[in-house]
């Protein structure tokens, strides 16, 4: 299994790693060794989830001992390509507490995708359904439109090489210029063209609502791995 994801993960990746002449492109390939250094947490996982009768499923909130052991299903799209869990950030003690209101879901495709730079997120349009299935969890969580983020972090600062959007609280920190998304229709086609000049696609994607419009960040990555738009703008921790 393991020799599998990370040969998907390098297909994934063979295309950004030869620039327009032709040549391996240093900065991609550095990039990929990073990248293949990543958790594959969320890939073992992809199973589990696939099945709603997994045994390590549940379908009501649990953030007891057994959190870290179980995974909290909020919600399964339609099409049965996407599902939103717990992060497991929420089973951190509430000691330090910052809201007692605190959310943090991931919105996942049940299809094996490395992650923002994966070339099929662009091509297929239903890939797309993701950020309405996060959005809607988000709601269902009780964050208002103002206060949810949707955050996807840069290949090269993230954990896991399962594509992962964060469901979280903006944290109040002001955002960068950001574009007018019409909807969350075709929010990869945008990242894709808005992303074009960021080397190897190594971007972040942050989408959240402004006065009723959904507004779109894609931001080059950080050189700090620590640093990405779920830990800049959102409260993604207790």
């Amino acid at each position: 299994m393991l020799h599998t994801v990370r040969f998907v993960l390098a297909a994934s990746l063979c295309a950004l790693l030869v620039n327009t002449a032709g040549a391996v492109d240093p900065q991609c390939e550095a990039l990929q060794r990073v990248t293949e250094r990543q958790r594959d947490n969320l890939t073992r996982l992809l199973p589990c989830l696939r099945n709603p009768a997994c045994s390590n499923l549940i379908a009501t909130e649990d953030l007891g001992r057994t959190c870290r052991s179980t995974t909290h299903v909020w919600a399964r799209s339609a099409d049965q390509r996407f599902v939103v869990i717990r992060d497991l950030k929420m089973c951190e003690q509430a000691g330090a507490v910052n809201d007692p209101r605190f959310v943090h879901g991931l919105a996942i495709p049940l299809a094996r995708v490395v992650g923002v730079e994966d070339a099929q997120l662009a091509a297929a349009p239903e890939q797309n359904g993701l950020w309405q299935l996060a959005w809607d969890a988000a709601l269902a969580k009780g964050l208002t439109e103002d206060e949810i983020a949707l955050v996807a972090n840069p290949p090269g600062n993230r954990s896991q090489n399962q594509l992962h959007i964060h469901i979280v609280r903006r944290n109040g920190v002001a955002l960068p210029p950001t574009v007018e998304l019409p909807g969350l229709s075709n929010v990869w086609e945008r990242v894709a063209d808005i992303g074009r000049d960021i080397a190897c696609r190594n971007y972040g994607i942050l989408v959240h609502k402004s006065a009723g419009t959904f507004r779109l960040l894609v931001e080059a990555g950080d050189a700090n791995p620590e640093i990405n738009p779920e830990s800049r703008y959102t409260q993604e921790r207790r």
